[in-house]
């Protein structure tokens, strides 16, 4: 596997707000002093609101599971060439082959932003579903790069047990199943803006579940981190040698 690459998912959460957005990258430059054995990270952009809508257009029956997941991705990569317009000295390709060159080639460090649509049409694997999001998509790209592991950067700091007071720092899938099945995780409650009632709570739904399946399959692991700002997570966990002064959840397959 390949160690002295990294893949991050940047939340399209994150990506509207250029704060968030700002804090994340921030940090994700950072690693280059932080780990200097580290030679590319790997962005993938997330959907977000926008993907939202095409929720609600789906349900509302005027698109289909083939329309809605090709829309979404389409979302992806717009705001893929939204980080590339904020950070131009960004490498943007959208071509895998160019992809796999730049981060095996030596030189000096590189953050590379990688849209997928192009790649998922050639390579067309993963169900075209509402359990397949860009937290799977990204997985299955680290998966085809052969990486030791995927980030997933979010807007919370990652999976809690129910009373959301305790955070779960390493979780296997299996245990992430059971605690869901019997509604054993966090769910922050949320207030409808307009009327101020608490919307009825789902069960916790922190990644898309598919992305069970694939950790399943591959046995990479991967990591939650909250790149709302003020957090410093991310550079917190390349960091910090001790592991009670960083705050993610590690997802894992456990035999």
């Amino acid at each position: 596997m390949i160690d002295n690459v990294l893949l991050f998912k940047i939340g399209g959460k994150i990506i509207e707000n250029k704060t968030d957005l700002d804090n994340t990258i921030s940090q994700l430059r950072a690693i280059k002093e932080i780990k200097p054995s580290i030679k590319s990270i790997i962005l993938i952009a997330g959907g977000g609101s926008n993907v939202d809508e095409i929720r609600k257009s789906y349900k509302r029956g005027e698109i289909n599971d083939e329309v809605a997941h090709w829309q979404a991705i389409k979302i992806m990569d717009l705001n893929a060439i939204k980080i590339q317009d904020l950070n131009k000295d960004f490498t943007l390709t959208d071509s895998f082959i160019e992809l796999t060159r730049l981060v095996s080639s030596s030189g000096q460090f590189k953050i590379i932003n990688f849209p997928t649509f192009k790649y998922l049409k050639r390579n067309d694997e993963l169900p075209h579903n509402w359990e397949v999001t860009s937290d799977s998509i990204s997985y299955f790209i680290a998966s085809k790069l052969n990486l030791s592991n995927c980030f997933l950067i979010k807007d919370i700091d990652g999976i809690y047990r129910k009373d959301g007071n305790k955070l779960i720092k390493n979780l296997s899938i299996n245990d992430f199943q059971k605690f869901q099945k019997n509604d054993l995780l966090f769910n922050p409650i949320k207030i409808n803006r307009i009327t101020g009632i608490p919307i009825l709570k789902k069960k916790s739904t922190p990644i898309d579940s598919y992305l069970l399946n694939l950790i399943k399959k591959n046995k990479l692991d991967c990591i939650i981190l909250n790149g709302k700002k003020p957090s410093t997570n991310i550079t917190k966990y390349f960091q910090s040698i001790n592991e009670d002064e960083k705050v993610f959840t590690k997802l894992y397959f456990e035999n």
